[in-house]
């Protein structure tokens, strides 16, 4: 099953506090994106998470808004999960998470 944060993310980046916003985001999607943090070595009530979040809300996204304006990246995550599904054989439904990744590995080192 495809599950697409992207629309959040970007209500994220809208938002008049974005700060708070993506706590909310996080806190919304904790089972998702914890995981995702966790991954990374940093500790989503540890600190330097506020500090990752606070570089992701407020960073240039010109890049990324040029890149979805380009390429339909929904298509793809469906496409993957289809071509997954059948080369494994797969008899249970698998989560595709279409999301933005932040730099916490270069953050974390920094």
């Amino acid at each position: 099953m495809l599950i697409n944060l992207l629309p959040d993310f970007f209500a994220v980046l809208n938002s008049t506090d974005p700060l708070a916003a993506y706590q909310r985001y996080f806190a919304a999607n904790r089972r998702l994106l914890e995981s995702y943090w966790h991954n990374y070595v940093i500790d989503p009530e540890g600190p330097h998470f506020q500090d990752i979040v606070r570089a992701t809300v407020y960073a240039a996204r010109d890049d990324l808004r040029s890149m979805l304006e380009r390429t339909d990246v929904v298509s793809l995550a469906r496409s993957a999960e289809h071509r997954c599904a059948q080369l494994l054989d797969a008899d249970v439904d698998v989560d595709v998470v279409l999301m933005v990744a932040v730099r916490v590995a270069a953050a974390a080192h920094e």
